[in-house]
């Protein structure tokens, strides 16, 4: 993988603590699906994630994750 697109991809890929609640984001960047970051729960010490398209779908990640915020869909 070159430098400038080794560089491109950190660019786009930030700590899920530092997202907005309700902005949207890919776990990966190759994932085709979406999330929206949810609030953070105590208990637990994460921060919940709603798939876009399925509605009952969560995922509890810790604060430091990175996940992929540039992107289209």
């Amino acid at each position: 993988m070159g430098r400038e697109k080794l560089s491109r991809k950190r660019e786009s890929m930030k700590a899920i603590k530092d997202l907005k609640k309700g902005e949207y984001f890919k776990r990966s960047a190759t994932a085709k699906a979406v999330y929206c970051r949810g609030q953070y729960m105590r208990e637990s010490k994460r921060i919940a994630a709603q798939r876009f398209d399925d509605i009952s779908m969560f995922v509890y990640l810790k604060p430091e994750t990175l996940v992929f915020v540039d992107f289209e869909f």
